[in-house]
């Protein structure tokens, strides 16, 4: 047979899998056909045409047949499986080392969070009593970190006991409790059954209608009765004729009528805006001829699939956007590709870093912005000169590069990193300072290390003395202090020096009772009789110690959590009270000077009296997708301060001169928020970077 036929009989085969319900006698159906095919190159040809749903149909039938399908083809298929209750029978499906494609999977960053977090569990599974590798205990510990859905949290707190690993549970503390729970136990079972039953029986009998969600479905097929002529025009009656076909449709509906989802996603280019393209799902963007969209949808479509890792797809759509000459504002092709080399950068795919940042104009600052990183990732003679030069500059005035350093080192070299990011902790750049917390203890995760990096407590220190300096300048300047303010920040020293103590104490009875259950194990291994008067361990005893242990280490996490929290109270308070003006009487004091650290022009904004309700223009939903999540984050708590009338987050706030109402404030080290506040809503308009500002001030006048 020709290489020619070959494809033709591989089409046919994908178009009946694509039409092949997923249901127990559908899947069987197929099965029974691929007798004597060649089944792999049938899977090729439906992952070459992204064809999810065939491709998954087929791997089912090849598995309810006996013969399963290689791990590198099932790793193409489940990043874009549109169904994630078929991931664990796929997974079954699985000719090779299954933990070891399913790490592979959530390590490359291409999948759903809550995909992610079966993912893990099934790997917690697969492990049958032996020890947990390395990166499995790395990325359920980097996964606790984040905001979970309730069935993903079951899922990583079900994993993590079957883990059982003491840094793992000091950090996933929260979602173990909740793994406990009865409604756990049944998201649990039926997982494992899904994994641990054969291919069949995993299938429902009856096909499952489409869940429709975020939009209103419309018919893709006219209403008809059964016994009316059929709107084909052939004269017989509807049930004789269409009733079935339309039947399958009908199961399919879209936001258009007249049209079926998969009908839908093919033209979605023809119904949906720009704004609307990065919520997409990457897997529908894949699929698309990326020269037939427009500018705005190409941009968000560049930025979705790199916020979702699809470096290929990623890497087409820029080539096709850096042709377009009608980009917005006058933006040159690099200020996009900057995006793409920036997601790159942050999950370290330094090829793509590499290809796009030789892609750049020869004068354009990006490469030697990203001259660091890549050297980084190099041998070591580069990048030691450049960290010389950056460092350099922030022992000088430049004191925004020595963060710049921290965070690459944090990425590219964890152990440095986190020594770097020691050092750059400052009381003056508090909630900077925050951030490189964070950023400790998940490069901690990363490295195994346990948690509760001793920067925490340096910090502690430094805003003690710092909060004493604040005080005594504010006294020797003449001005009037403020009792109030002084009092507030005393009392929380005080509860950060009781939380500090507390989980001190904590610790200590930790490695008491952890002691204890060490000296119980080596009891258990080498016998011995029990002194005088001394009654044998029990195993109702050793089971105690292991609960209290667990306790402890939950107490120990909300207590850091604590200080984590008063040490921002502070912080926000101290800067407020030393920014004061000198000669200032208090709360109905004058204006004062700007804060030199700020790019705004304009004086200080009044808080509002009232609560707002936080809006989001369309360029700021663009700008908070294609930041970085711990910016994003950063940006929808600061907007949430902001709308409730937080008087320490509305401290920082400058109204922009040449703008009414419209007002600016610093959002970390390298990025601005700009927002509008009337009446009783906050707009928040753009999310810039620093050295932008001047520049999205101008597209808003």
């Amino acid at each position: 047979m020709t290489a020619t036929a070959d494809r033709s009989s591989f089409g046919e085969l994908v178009d009946r899998a694509r039409e092949t319900p997923m249901t127990r006698d559908g899947v069987r159906a197929l099965a029974t056909r691929l007798e004597d095919l060649d089944v792999d190159g049938a899977i090729d040809e439906a992952l070459a045409r992204r064809d999810w749903s065939a491709a998954a149909a087929l791997t089912l039938a090849s598995g309810a047949r006996g013969r399963l399908v290689s791990s590198e083809r099932i790793a193409r298929l489940l990043p874009d499986l549109e169904d994630p209750r078929h991931l664990p029978a796929l997974v079954a499906c699985c000719d090779g080392d299954r933990l070891e494609l399913l790490l592979d999977l959530v390590e490359s960053g291409r999948m759903h969070p809550a995909r992610d977090a079966l993912a893990l569990f099934l790997a917690s599974q697969l492990l049958e009593g032996n020890e947990a590798p390395a990166r499995l205990v790395t990325l359920l510990r980097l996964r606790s970190r984040q905001r979970l859905s309730v069935e993903a949290a079951f899922l990583i707190g079900s994993a993590a006991l079957e883990v059982s690993d003491p840094g793992l549970e000091a950090v996933a503390g929260e979602w173990i409790a909740l793994a406990r729970s009865p409604s756990a136990q049944k998201v649990k079972e039926r997982v494992r059954r899904e994994l641990l039953q054969p291919v069949l029986e995993t299938l429902p009998l009856v096909a499952e209608r489409r869940a429709v969600r975020g939009f209103t479905a419309r018919r893709p097929v006219p209403k008809i009765g059964r016994n009316d002529p059929c709107h084909c025009g052939s004269g017989r009656k509807y049930k004789k004729c269409c009733a079935e076909k339309d039947g399958a449709r009908a199961a399919d509906p879209s936001p258009v009528g007249g049209l079926t989802m998969k009908e839908y996603e093919e033209q979605i280019h023809l119904h949906v805006d720009g704004r609307d393209f990065y919520y997409l799902e990457p897997s529908v963007l894949a699929r698309l001829d990326f020269e037939g969209l427009s500018t705005s949808q190409l941009i968000a479509t560049v930025r979705r699939l790199s916020d979702c890792r699809r470096w290929d797809d990623a890497e087409r759509a820029m080539a096709v956007l850096s042709k377009r000459h009608d980009l917005p504002g006058d933006a040159r092709p690099d200020e996009f590709r900057e995006e793409l080399i920036d997601a790159a950068c942050t999950a370290a795919a330094w090829n793509v870093v590499a290809r796009q940042v030789a892609l750049t104009d020869e004068e354009s600052p990006i490469r030697e912005r990203m001259r660091l990183p890549l050297a980084l990732a190099r041998p070591p003679d580069e990048a030691r000169a450049l960290l010389e030069k950056l460092a350099l500059a922030g022992l000088g005035a430049d004191h925004d590069a020595l963060y710049d350093v921290a965070y690459r080192l944090l990425d590219t070299s964890g152990a440095l990193g986190i020594l770097v990011a020691r050092g750059c902790l400052r009381a003056d750049r508090a909630l900077d300072s925050e951030t490189l917390l964070i950023e400790i203890e998940r490069c901690r995760d990363r490295l195994g290390l346990p948690p509760n990096d001793v920067a925490s407590e340096m910090f502690d220190r430094l805003l003690e003395a710092d909060v004493a300096e604040a005080i005594e300048t504010d006294e020797s300047g003449g001005a009037k202090r403020r009792r109030e303010e002084v009092a507030e920040i005393e009392a929380l020293q005080q509860r950060a020096k009781d939380a500090a103590a507390k989980v001190v104490r904590l610790e200590r009875r930790l490695r008491d009772r952890q002691a204890e259950l060490d000296s119980m194990t080596a009891g258990s291994t080498e016998p011995r009789a029990p002194a005088q008067g001394e009654t044998p361990p029990s195993d109702d005893e050793e089971r105690r110690l292991r609960q209290q242990a667990k306790e402890l280490k939950g107490l120990i996490a909300e207590g850091n959590a604590e200080r984590a929290n008063l040490r921002k109270l502070i912080a926000q308070l101290t800067e407020q009270l030393r920014t004061r003006p000198a000669g200032d009487a208090g709360a109905d004091g004058g204006d004062g000077p700007s804060d030199e650290r700020c790019d705004e022009d304009g004086p200080e904004e009044e808080r509002p009296g009232r609560l707002l309700v936080p809006r989001f223009a369309p360029r700021a939903e663009l700008a908070l997708g294609a930041l970085p999540r711990r910016v994003a984050a950063d940006a929808l708590r600061l907007s949430g301060e902001l709308a409730a009338g937080d008087e320490h987050a509305w401290a920082k706030v400058k109204r922009v001169r040449r703008l009414e109402k419209v007002c600016s404030t610093r959002l970390g080290i390298h990025h601005r928020m700009l927002f509008r506040h009337d009446g009783g809503s906050l707009e928040l308009l753009d999310v810039v970077q620093r050295k932008d500002l001047e520049a999205a001030i101008e597209r808003l006048a």
